[in-house]
């Protein structure tokens, strides 16, 4: 498959996902403009809880990886897409920024024209899902990283 190839697949994914997209726009969300020629459409919303506390919640629908872990190299209709999503938290704790993160997966290899058909609720319930998780819950439950210390922030 061509580059070319692909980036008509992004277009195609991209047109035919605008309308469930576009639900999310009520709830805060927008869409991210990534560079690359993998098929993926992500939207985001961010927050500012109070205390330097900041947390985001992140929308992913793109085609699976393959079997063996890299990206698939062939585009078709019936292409397995993965719905996901995460919660973050971001804070200051002993002079350092740190991260927390909650992913959660809709689904990983469902086909394409059957992931479009449900999309715009699977959106929805998805949200819903993350959207209920308090901060809180992200810093028990989710991962954490460091990402720079105090003087670091610039």
């Amino acid at each position: 498959m061509t580059h070319e190839d692909f980036v008509s697949a992004c277009a195609a994914v991209s047109a035919d996902t605008k309308a469930a997209f576009a639900t999310l726009a009520g709830r805060g969300f927008a869409l991210v403009q990534r560079p690359g020629f993998y098929p993926r459409v992500q939207a985001q919303r961010h927050l500012h809880v109070a205390g330097g506390l900041w947390s985001e919640i992140g929308i992913d629908f793109w085609m699976s990886l393959a079997e063996c872990g890299g990206y698939r190299t062939e585009w078709s209709l019936d292409a397995p897409f993965h719905l996901g999503g995460c919660k973050t938290v971001t804070r200051m704790e002993a002079g350092e920024r740190v991260r927390y993160w909650k992913p959660h997966a809709h689904y990983s290899t469902r086909p394409y024209q059957e992931a479009l058909r449900t999309l715009a609720s699977d959106l929805w319930s998805l949200a819903d899902e993350l959207e209920g998780w308090s901060e809180d819950d992200v810093v028990r439950m989710g991962k954490r990283a460091r990402l720079s210390a105090l003087g670091e922030m610039g």
